[in-house]
């Protein structure tokens, strides 16, 4: 037997040993899903609220699944350099993001739709690969130990570096007079990035606001902040 068709059977016995509840569990994650539900969507779901003895068969599945994919190695290799190049990108994240999008599509694979297996992954790769780097895009977006445009000094070094040891354009002064422009919710929003303990939770509970308005207050100020610093002529 096949480690994909071990996967299917081992999965196949963890559906069966589903309670009501379960199931129940299922159904409902499956309506907040946008879109048509799928197979592929009901086993994602099945991932989620499995436990016990159920939970159990399928972790053993998915080593058969990985294990499934591993049969694949040099063709996701292959898909990962391409993509590494398409999105200039990192190739370890890459590769990592391909191996994860063909464990996706292992569990939605049918052979007897007639399709090869690498050409029924290659979307599923494709997907997880631009997504993976529009995730680290975003982190980089918000994150202050990177450089600010062309130069050696990180964002965060900016809030407590000499003046005397930056360029004229990354002055201090210039960094404060930045901050000023912004308002106080929005400077509030940036600490979460300097201290750790402040969390966007706790910055949102302060402001009677959501995390998730913080996050995108955040994202702005971040913006508003590089769009000035990496500008010479804006002050």
């Amino acid at each position: 037997m096949t480690p994909f068709d071990r996967a299917r059977t081992l999965e196949a016995e963890a559906i069966a040993r589903l309670t009501q509840s379960e199931l129940l569990a299922i159904d409902a994650i499956i309506c907040r899903t946008p879109g048509k539900p799928s197979t592929g969507a009901w086993k994602d779901a099945l991932r989620r609220v499995a436990t016990g003895p159920t939970a159990a068969l399928l972790a053993e599945a998915d080593r058969h699944y990985w294990a499934f994919v591993a049969g694949h190695s040099a063709w996701i290799r292959r898909r990962a350099q391409y993509h590494c190049a398409r999105l200039r990108h990192d190739f370890g994240d890459m590769l990592q993001a391909a191996r994860l999008g063909a464990f996706r599509a292992a569990l939605r694979f049918d052979p007897q739709n007639g399709a090869k297996f690498t050409t029924f992954a290659d979307d599923w790769v494709r997907v997880t690969c631009d997504r993976t780097r529009q995730r680290d895009h975003q982190r980089r977006a918000l994150s202050l130990d990177v450089p600010i445009g062309d130069s050696d000094i990180l964002w965060g070094d900016q809030l407590e570096a000499p003046t005397e040891e930056l360029p004229d354009h990354l002055a201090t002064p210039r960094l404060r007079a930045a901050l000023d422009a912004l308002t106080p919710v929005e400077r509030a929003s940036l600490s979460n990035l300097m201290d750790e303990d402040l969390t966007l939770a706790v910055v949102g509970s302060h402001w009677g606001i959501s995390r998730e308005r913080v996050r995108q207050i955040q994202v702005r100020a971040v913006k508003k902040l590089r769009e000035t610093l990496e500008n010479p002529l804006a002050y």
